[in-house]
């Protein structure tokens, strides 16, 4: 068993039945013992990420910290338009910048209530930097085309909310299952949506923990932000998250959080993870290699 980290919960397996959970908390489910040396230095605890963040910065700047890299965000900024400082944002808004930051390089999604936004400011934002993305039939194709590029090595995201949430529950298991580095974006809204589809509502959560049939299981990390600013940190941490550790992770946004707009600063610097590769191997799909992704 692991032990709380501050005020985030952490909650193993065997304790989760039919937990009470609240917004901001930071929630790891892994069978694996592998995880378990992240959650217990676990860098993405609100009271310490200060004080981590200046240690990661200078194992980065001293090279000894292999596979991470510090992201200047003025630039990234500037090409949008931006310039971080008292900006205006919704959740939406800021989730997409923080993927941009974080380095995405392709996006997949399916237009629906209320994350739509999310798909909106990614096709605005992403030729700018190099990346790509699409408008598949569903949002069955969507996940499936995310873990396609993810295994291609790139940097790979999709958002959606609770009807399509449910659609792609399949393919997350087999994302899980198969070590795929990914970031689900979830906007909750009321559902069954019919009648309601712009109700904002939190009733995915278990969803989101207990989703998978077969062998899939609770194999899931997801993270809660609170705040605009919450929005743009924790995608940043999802994707550095989903890099170093080879497995999906689920942001959770609600309606409110989605659409609401707050003055936030971008912080200057942002530490993100590239996936680390076997230079001497080739790459994924190669004559057949299926192991250098």
């Amino acid at each position: 068993k692991t032990s709380a980290l501050a005020t985030n919960k952490v909650i193993t397996t065997s304790e989760v039945g039919r937990p009470s959970l609240q917004k901001s908390d930071f929630f790891a489910f892994r069978n694996s013992k592998y995880l378990l040396s992240f959650i217990q230095n676990c860098i993405y605890n609100r009271l310490s990420v200060r004080r981590v963040f200046v240690n990661r910065k200078e194992l980065v700047m001293t090279g000894k910290n292999e596979g991470w890299r510090t992201v200047e965000t003025a630039p990234l900024l500037k090409t949008i338009g931006m310039d971080g400082k008292d900006s205006i944002l919704n959740g939406n808004q800021a989730c997409a910048l923080g993927a941009i930051v974080a380095g995405c390089e392709f996006f997949a999604g399916y237009p629906i209530t209320p994350s739509s936004g999310i798909l909106h400011a990614m096709t605005e934002h992403l030729p700018l930097f190099g990346g790509k993305w699409y408008v598949p039939e569903d949002e069955i194709a969507s996940i499936g085309m995310c873990i396609g590029a993810s295994l291609c090595g790139k940097k790979a995201m999709t958002a959606t909310s609770g009807p399509g949430f449910s659609l792609m529950q399949e393919e997350f298991g087999m994302a899980i299952l198969n070590e795929v580095p990914l970031v689900i974006v979830n906007a909750m809204r009321i559902g069954p949506s019919t009648g309601q589809p712009t109700k904002p509502g939190s009733a995915d959560i278990n969803c989101m923990i207990h989703g998978r049939h077969g062998d899939g299981g609770d194999v899931v990390v997801i993270l809660s932000p609170s705040s605009v600013l919450e929005c743009f940190l924790m995608t940043v941490a999802a994707f550095n998250i989903a890099e170093e550790w080879r497995t999906p992770v689920f942001v959770a946004l609600d309606g409110y959080l989605s659409q609401l707009e707050e003055c936030v600063n971008i912080p200057l610097e942002m530490l993100v993870f590239d996936r680390m590769k076997d230079s001497g191997a080739p790459a994924f799909g190669a004559n057949g290699n299926v192991s250098n992704f």
